[in-house]
């Protein structure tokens, strides 16, 4: 199982090879993001958690 510290560095440098090697698609997901992230019905708060429950629930690795 991978650090916490490990995945978050992978992260960091997947991102930065998706930006550079497909920029609208990189660009589209974050808009994405960024919407779906915003105050709305559910405060951001909660809307975190949920992403998290969904990730562990479906045993989604991000490494």
């Amino acid at each position: 199982m991978n650090s916490l510290k490990s995945i978050l560095e992978n992260k960091e440098i997947n991102e930065k090879r998706l930006e550079k090697e497909a920029p609208d698609l990189y660009n589209g997901f974050m808009d994405m993001a960024n919407h779906y992230y915003k105050e709305g019905s559910l405060n951001i708060k909660y809307k975190w958690l949920m992403s998290v429950t969904a990730a562990i629930a479906t045993n989604v690795c991000i490494a």
